[in-house]
């Protein structure tokens, strides 16, 4: 069976998730599995492919999408600290591309700005999986509810929703979403409410993020032996949905003054005039990034809406418990006492008392990991999909 993946690019949260899963389903022998990116930055894996291969073309096409949106560039000027508001036009034509005819499944990611959806499933009738990443496949712009200016919105919700709900008519479309939370939201949605629904989480290569020498990941990384480390990771610590401001406050008030902050991502350098933090930069190696999480006592999660962040899990498989706020879908990963502990009240306050308390409990890491690996590895994801796919694949077939 082929199996083809689309996602707007090849790095970042949703894309390290597709790219995850194609990996896992490189590994079985009945299932052939390629990527189709708009934009290829990365030369480390086999079987993904960049939509243009003529740059003249793509240049055009890259030109013809800004003009395309024009008109709706003013609205896409959102408050520092949101993410982008998307529209389901692309003047890129995916369904053009010869992989489309390759595939016998089409399994969507986070394609925004990429597949244009009135033209896309009007001309690709093949059985289609949407793997969930945020909100955006079946909300009317927004990616992440919590906080979003919807009224100043409203307008261009509603004409989304509508082009959504109009184009995906007769399309064999079976949602899968990472975590409970999304499944339900997407259950509720006027757009995606109708399709049969799956939740299967996300799983991650746990040979690569595994518990490292503690000693040994400290001194490569600058952190001193001695002081107990919180580590933060965000692709960048103003986007206000992963609360970085609630955390920060919530450390600069424990009464323990011998704890350091370890941040990992983007503008980290805002926060070198606070002493307790230690920047870690941006790190895109995985290996490095298991040091990370190896070198810290705790990993917080200050988000107040989420999926399946991949960096939970990759922490519970380097053996390091979590504490974040009980939302989205961090209750699907972290289990109060064992791994980790969930604040049910989203403050600066709740969130002190929290790490707090994780910081003095004795975490059986060894355990944290054996059960992160029992259920995230990849190949445990992979063949929940393959069941999906052959799935998929029998409906299409059946007279």
């Amino acid at each position: 069976m082929n199996v083809l993946h689309l996602s707007t690019v090849d790095h970042g949260g949703a894309a390290n998730a597709c790219l995850r899963l194609h990996q896992g389903l490189l590994e079985q022998s009945d299932v052939k599995s390629r990527v189709l990116v708009l934009d290829k930055s990365r030369s480390d894996l086999p079987e993904v492919y960049p939509l243009y291969t003529d740059r003249r073309r793509s240049l055009l096409r890259r030109a013809q999408h800004r003009l395309f949106n024009s008109r709706d560039r003013k609205i896409r000027h959102l408050p520092q600290g949101y993410e982008q508001f998307s529209f389901p036009f692309s003047a890129h034509r995916v369904e053009a591309h010869p992989l489309i005819e390759w595939a016998d499944v089409i399994n969507l990611h986070f394609v925004a700005q990429f597949v244009d959806y009135p033209r896309f499933f009007r001309r690709v009738r093949k059985p289609m999986v949407w793997t969930l990443h945020d909100m955006n496949p079946f909300s009317g712009g927004y990616h992440y509810l919590e906080g979003f200016p919807l009224a100043a919105y409203q307008k261009f919700i509603h004409r989304n929703e509508m082009v959504k709900i109009k184009a995906l008519r007769g399309t064999d479309l079976t949602i899968v979403a990472p975590s409970r939370w999304l499944t339900g939201e997407s259950q509720r949605s006027p757009v995606f409410g109708r399709f049969d629904h799956r939740t299967i989480p996300y799983g991650l290569n746990t040979e690569r993020f595994k518990p490292l020498d503690r000693q040994f990941s400290r001194d490569l990384l600058g952190i001193p032996q001695n002081r107990p480390m919180i580590l933060f990771v965000a692709a960048s610590t103003r986007n206000k949905r992963k609360g970085f401001g609630l955390l920060s406050e919530a450390v600069q008030g424990l009464d323990r003054k011998d704890i350091s902050l370890g941040v990992a991502g983007g503008h980290v350098a805002d926060l070198t005039n606070d002493p307790r933090v230690i920047p870690l930069g941006n790190i895109r190696d995985e290996r490095v990034m298991a040091m990370a999480y190896s070198a810290a006592d705790v990993y917080a999660i200050a988000s107040i809406e989420d999926n399946l962040p991949n960096t939970v899990l990759e922490s519970i498989c380097c053996g390091t418990p979590v504490v974040g706020f009980d939302v989205g879908g961090m209750p699907d990963m972290v289990r109060p006492g064992s791994n980790g502990d969930l604040s049910t009240q989203i403050s600066a306050a709740a969130l002190r008392q929290t790490l707090g308390s994780a910081l003095q409990q004795p975490f059986d890491r060894a355990a944290i990991r054996r059960h992160a690996v029992s259920t995230y590895d990849q190949h445990v994801q992979a063949e929940r999909y393959v069941e999906l796919y052959r799935t998929k694949g029998n409906q299409s077939k059946s007279p």
